[in-house]
């Protein structure tokens, strides 16, 4: 979606201004228009290539279904607003004496946008803002580098501020959440040591209820269970079962 909506951007705007980044990579009008026909042309043969029936590369169990022409479509209108948002947001912070068309704006913006991701500096910082400078400075470096100020404040630093809040606001609830989850488990826990206390002390007092049963029973009958034993008939039988 970034490069699509990035490719397609730049098409239409040096298609429309060729001069527009001529300052940056050093080339001719009609080169870079050519570069804008290459750019479009190979956008559009994409989704072409993709509309015709899905696509899959890789092989056996490593295999990456393409999105299908319609998504295609909707990738690159996504990344088109994408772009257009940022580049407007830059726009509407240049002072109102620099005389700056929009779609040379967007031809600039996008390439420093590509440069500041190949540098793999965080957000650009540097190459992308010298890339406007360059592009776009021409005699109102000043102003422009107080609209670049602004727009890494409003665009950047603004919405980092509030991502860190947020998150930090979620993860500060999760956190009590786990801490009452915890202290409810221990109690339950609590619980149920006491039930098992108290359970193992009811037994304990039913052995010792058995145990002393077994003992009177047999202290009852010790002197009939003797008298049994001097008896010395070869059948003998006890007294209580003979009565």
């Amino acid at each position: 979606t970034f490069w699509l909506g990035n490719m397609t951007a730049l098409g239409f705007s040096l298609l429309y201004q060729p001069a527009a980044i001529g300052v940056i990579d050093h080339l001719p009008a009609w080169a870079n228009r050519l570069l804008a026909l290459i750019l479009l042309g190979g956008v559009g043969g994409y989704l072409v290539w993709s509309w015709l029936h899905p696509r899959v590369i890789g092989k056996s169990q490593w295999l990456v279904k393409l999105p299908s022409g319609p998504l295609v479509l909707v990738q690159i209108v996504v990344g088109l607003l994408d772009l257009t948002a940022a580049a407007i947001s830059m726009y509407v912070l240049l002072p109102a004496g620099v005389d700056i068309s929009f779609f040379r704006l967007i031809a600039v913006f996008i390439a420093a946008t590509l440069l500041g991701f190949a540098s793999h500096a965080p957000a650009g910082l540097g190459v992308f803002d010298a890339t406007i400078l360059i592009g776009l400075g021409d005699e109102n470096r000043e102003q422009l580098l107080a609209a670049l100020l602004m727009f890494r404040f409003l665009y950047h630093l603004v919405p980092l501020s509030i991502a860190l809040v947020l998150f930090g606001g979620v993860e500060a609830w999760r956190s009590l959440r786990a801490k009452k989850s915890a202290a409810a488990e221990v109690a339950v826990s609590d619980r149920r040591v006491e039930l098992e206390a108290d359970h193992a002390g009811n037994d304990q007092r039913q052995a010792d209820d058995a145990n002393r049963v077994g003992r009177l029973a047999v202290e009852q009958h010790s002197d009939d269970d003797a008298a049994d034993s001097a008896d010395p008939r070869p059948y003998r039988i006890r007294r209580a079962e003979w009565k």
